[in-house]
């Protein structure tokens, strides 16, 4: 039996926006949050999430600029053990981080440095 074209289409968005809606996890985002950024409705972007929709190759990459990821990565993914969601707040900087040349991570050092004397030790703050 073959592979329809059809079925290989809905299997990739599928994939797609399983991606996705993994990598706006990661962040913490809210599916509110990333549709406001990505200018569709929540609902456009649960379709996309579902694969049940596709969409232009401007919003994915619109979509993958958000999240921080190429969209090389979107469209093949990764492998499994690298999707697993970040847990923590140190692990959602670091997937903000990721892939940043090294220009950009010295002004967002520098940022920080102005930052962190201001902020409280205990855990409340």
């Amino acid at each position: 039996m073959r592979y329809r074209a059809e079925d290989f289409q809905k299997d990739f968005w599928v994939n797609i926006g399983k991606r996705i809606r993994l990598r706006r996890e990661q962040f913490g985002l809210t599916r509110d949050q990333l549709s406001y950024e990505i200018g569709v409705s929540e609902k456009t972007l649960g379709q996309i999430e579902r694969g049940e929709h596709g969409c232009s190759v401007a919003r994915l990459f619109m979509i993958a600029s958000k999240l921080n990821i190429s969209v090389d990565r979107l469209l093949k993914g990764t492998p499994q053990e690298t999707l697993l969601p970040a847990s923590s707040s140190r692990e959602r900087i670091d997937l903000l981080l990721e892939g940043r040349p090294e220009i950009q991570l010295d002004s967002i050092y520098h940022v920080l440095l102005s930052i962190v004397p201001y902020l409280p030790l205990d855990e409340e703050g």
